[in-house]
């Protein structure tokens, strides 16, 4: 009965993923995030660590260890390291090189990850699984639209999904 429960809920994240990864966001040809090194370093660290604990979640989501998966969620919520690592005039500086839009993306991305990690600590684990999707949503628009240098097998699966709409 609990590798069925497993496997349903790995079924249903497979499945947020390839619904929620569908081109929600419009490519943009120049839209590529131009920040000083330091910046653009820094933003790198943390979207490793984000990284890390994006894929540590699905393994224990569907082994339903939520503990454990409430405290990945609230690392990724808490995963600053451009706030903490920079001034207060550094980040104001930073702030007004982004655009405004990644930095509405970036706050839905935390705000989720914060509600997934609520959500994981009740054991609610079918809204946990859309939360989830709803972030892989996130990164995948802003990757689509603000890294498609780091990323181009989402701009070349971008532009094949448009050519055949």
């Amino acid at each position: 009965m609990k590798k069925t429960k497993y496997l349903v809920l790995t079924l249903i994240l497979v499945s947020l993923t390839n619904v929620y990864s569908q081109n929600r966001y419009p490519f943009s040809e120049t839209g590529k995030l131009e920040l000083p090194s330091k910046y653009r370093l820094l933003l790198v660290q943390e979207m490793i660590q984000i990284d890390s604990a994006m894929q540590k979640l699905v393994p224990l989501m569907v082994k339903g260890e939520s503990e454990k998966a409430s405290e990945t969620a609230l690392k990724i919520h808490n995963s600053f390291i451009l706030k903490s690592a920079l001034s207060k005039k550094e980040l104001k500086n930073l702030k007004s090189l982004l655009p405004n839009d990644f930095i509405k993306m970036d706050r839905y991305f935390h705000r989720s990850a914060k509600k997934l990690s609520e959500a994981l600590k009740i054991n609610k684990l079918s809204e946990s699984t859309n939360i989830y999707g709803k972030m892989l949503n996130a990164c995948i628009g802003c990757h689509s639209k603000y890294a498609h240098n780091r990323f181009p097998e989402l701009i070349k699966n971008n532009r094949n999904k448009n050519k055949s709409n």
